[in-house]
Order: structure tokens, then sequence, then C-alpha cells
């Protein structure tokens, strides 16, 4: 699947999530604006984009807004932004982009804090969505110590049924080795029909958009995934270690793509 091939078929759109706080990061810093490599988070999605010819990403915006939107706007002039005023959640944020979006068209939606994946991903995970005829697509990814990510559990027949956070889940579901890799591809009117649903927790006060996973299944509407070939691309960045273990793979990654 080449990337002219799918820009021929799409308008492509992309809703970038980067209004979090990092707690975890113990920095003053946004945590889209710590780098890796030689750029930040951030601008490593926004590089991406451009690479798939998507020129116009929503990024989502909220905390420390000025100085994210400065960053974004230096790598890609065009970028468009959404304010999500309080922090309730990644479901609130892209409820806060839709209006700047072609409801007709499939739109990623990529978490600031996953800098790995590859433009192929990219391309694959939407070629999914396509040949599928889902309103949502999510990336997963098969990993032998999943640790604390959610886990995908699945029916008999291979089927999706939900995304169970690592605390809510049972011993039996902590086995699972395949996670939510934190990527999706959506489309933007069945979005704006769902979000409502969308309940809040009750610890958090937050809504996430893990749950659309659930709410497409108990619809009857078309769930589909895709799985990373590299798993490492799942990676996402919470801590200084999580940085400091996505240096050396982005590292790895781009020397394979050197030699390919």
């Amino acid at each position: 699947l080449r990337i002219s091939d799918l820009n021929c078929r799409f308008i492509l759109q992309a809703i970038i999530l980067a209004a979090g706080k990092g707690t975890r990061m113990n920095s003053d810093l946004p945590k889209v604006l710590h780098r890796l490599g030689p750029r930040v988070l951030l601008d490593h999605i926004l590089v991406h984009m451009m690479t798939l010819g998507i020129t116009r990403p929503v990024v989502v915006v909220g905390h420390h807004k000025e100085k994210v939107m400065k960053s974004a706007k230096n790598t890609l002039p065009t970028v468009q932004f959404a304010i999500q005023k309080d922090l309730l959640g990644t479901a609130d944020a892209v409820r806060q982009a839709l209006p700047l979006l072609n409801p007709q068209e499939p739109t990623y939606l990529i978490y600031g804090d996953n800098p790995l994946f590859l433009p192929t991903t990219f391309q694959s995970l939407l070629g999914a969505h396509k040949d599928q005829g889902a309103v949502l697509t999510l990336a997963t990814a098969f990993l032998d110590d999943p640790a604390c990510y959610g886990r995908i559990v699945r029916d008999g027949q291979g089927r999706i049924l939900r995304d169970v956070e690592f605390k809510d889940a049972t011993d039996d579901e902590k086995m699972i080795k395949e996670i939510n890799a934190g990527c999706y591809v959506a489309d933007p009117a069945w979005l704006a029909e769902v979000l409502p649903e969308v309940k809040s927790n009750p610890a958090t006060g937050e809504c996430y958009l893990t749950d659309l996973i659930e709410i497409a299944v108990q619809s009857g509407r078309t769930l589909a995934s895709y799985q990373l070939s590299d798993p490492r691309e799942a990676l996402g960045v919470n801590t200084i270690d999580d940085l400091e273990a996505a240096e050396h793979i982005w590292s790895v990654l781009e020397q394979a793509q050197s030699n390919a």
C-alpha cells in the first residue's frame, strides 16, 4: 500500500492529543515537548503527518498551550488547534477537535506522547479501516511483558470485546499479551454520534477514548484492528525512563529505515 494510493482515495485528517500535564515526567515542561533524538515528541508525529500528506492536523492543547502551539507551528505552520479548557480526558479532547474536521473523512486519533509509530504503520492502519468498513480501527501489539498496558479482550472467534485497564483486569485478563497500542482511525460522524455516550470515570472525572471500543461492539458497528509488525512502536512516553527507552528504540528504528 503506497501513500500516493491512499491520498487518492481519502482526504486524510488527524487529531493529536497534546493537552495533558504529564505529571509523571516530574518536569515543568509539557510532556509532548520533551526531546527525542533531533526533535520533540510532538514533532515526530507532525513530521509523519506531513509524510502522509496531512497538512492540517488538529492538535488538542491545554496545559501550557502557548508553548505547545508555538512549537507545533514552527514545525508545521498550517497545523490547527483545538483547546481543551478543562482536562476531562481523551474522549473529551477529541470532542473539542470535531468541529474542525470533515465529518465524511476518516481521521487518525493519536496520542501526542506516542512518537514511535512509523508512516507505514499509519498506512496499514488506514488500510485495515477501509478494507473492513469499520467505524473504528485500533492498532494493537503483542508484548512479552505487557506490564500496565490496557489488555485487548477477544471472544472465542477472535472478535474484540473491550479494552480493559490493567488496574481493572482480572487475573486471567492480566495474562493477555495483546495490548492497545494507542493509535486509531475513526469516522468523525460516528464519533460525533457516540462521544456523548462516554461516561466519566468516577475515580478521575475523566472520560476515555478506550470506552469507544465497547460502545462500537455493543451497538453492532464494525470494529477493526491492525497488529503492529514491530511492537516497539507502541511505547508511550509517560516517564523519564520511558523517554530513555524510546530514545534507544528510535535510534534502532531509524537505522533500520536507513538500511531498507
